[in-house]
C-alpha cells in the first residue's frame, strides 16, 4: 500500500511509553477511549522486522497499530481483525522494513477507538 504522512488522529492524546526492544514483551494498558500509546523502537537502514501487538483479554481490545519514522512518514498500519495470522485482539505486521538507521514510532490504539485494555507488544528481528 502508498501511505502519506502520518498524523495523530484529532482530539486524541498521545500517551509516550518508552523503548521496547527486540525479542522482550512490553505491557501497556489503553485506559481510556481515543488514548494513543506511543512506543520508541531503534532500527537500523534496510533492517526488516515482525511487529506483534496481542490484547490481554481478547474481547477487550482490537488493536490498530501504525510505525512511522520518528516524527514523520508512515510505514505501515494493521488493524487488530486484518493483520496476516491475527485473531480476535491480535494485530501482526510481518516484513516492516526500516529505510534508515534511527527510531522509530510505534503508535497503538483500539482499533474502533472506544475499546479499552491491556496489551502486550514484541519486536522480532527477521535476520
Amino acid at each position: 500500500e502508498t501511505l502519506s504522512a502520518s498524523a495523530p488522529v484529532a482530539g486524541r492524546s498521545i500517551d509516550p511509553q518508552g523503548v521496547v526492544g527486540f525479542d522482550v514483551a512490553a505491557a501497556g494498558v489503553i485506559a481510556e477511549s481515543g488514548e494513543i500509546d506511543s512506543w520508541t523502537s531503534i532500527a537500523s537502514a534496510r533492517q526488516v522486522i515482525t511487529i506483534g501487538v496481542t490484547s490481554v483479554d481478547a474481547n477487550d481490545l482490537h488493536p490498530y497499530v501504525e510505525v512511522a519514522i520518528q516524527g514523520g512518514a508512515l510505514l505501515a498500519f494493521v488493524a487488530g481483525e486484518d493483520g496476516e495470522d491475527g485473531e480476535d485482539g491480535e494485530a501482526w505486521l510481518d516484513g516492516v522494513r526500516f529505510p534508515v538507521t534511527g527510531e522509530y514510532e510505534l503508535r497503538i490504539r483500539s482499533f474502533d477507538g472506544f475499546d479499552r485494555g491491556g496489551y502486550t507488544v514484541e519486536l522480532y528481528d527477521e535476520v
